[in-house]
């Protein structure tokens, strides 16, 4: 019972926060910004996706990207050592991912996660990109369509073209 009310409580307040976020008026988006990526976060998705598509996708980010550094974070990964008796992440664990100062962050949950955007927002990236639109919209500044919304290895290579061409312009 404990459990299960620590759970309602943690999703209520990330709730909150996240819907509380003001976008800046700077989105952080310029070709300068998009061109020059050297540290990208992959948020890998909550539910199953297929690993080897998430595998590939990675490898489309060093094709298009060759000096780039590429980290990833599952939610299944956060420790309670890195969390608050809540399940927040501690101020020092965001203080790491901050560290690194990505360029860039691309969530790829189907349906918004609430530590997943929590993580994106607090990260410093001046770009974050979610795959799906959702509830914390507010968190990310960039979304790629795509009109093949069913299948996730169309939609990842969609992002990918379209990283290539932010890429490639002069």
């Amino acid at each position: 019972m404990k459990e299960k009310i620590r759970k309602v409580l943690l999703e209520k307040y990330l709730d909150f926060n996240l819907k509380s976020f003001k976008k800046s008026n700077d989105p952080g988006i310029s070709s300068a910004n998009l061109k020059s990526i050297k540290q990208i976060l992959v948020i890998k998705p909550i539910n199953s996706v297929n690993e080897k598509s998430i595998q590939n996708f990675i490898a489309g980010l060093y094709a298009v990207y060759p000096d780039v550094q590429v980290s990833t974070f599952m939610r299944s990964s956060l420790r309670n050592s890195d969390t608050n008796w809540l399940g927040v992440p501690h101020e020092q664990y965001l203080k790491n991912i901050r560290e690194i100062r990505f360029d860039l962050v691309i969530d790829l949950n189907l349906l918004h996660d609430t530590i997943c955007s929590y993580i994106c927002k607090l990260s410093g990236a001046p770009l974050r990109l979610n795959l799906k639109q959702g509830d914390y919209d507010n968190i990310y500044n960039l979304h790629i369509k795509s009109s093949d919304s069913g299948n996730i290895d169309n939609e990842l290579q969609n992002i990918l073209k379209y990283l290539k061409t932010f890429a490639k312009q002069h």
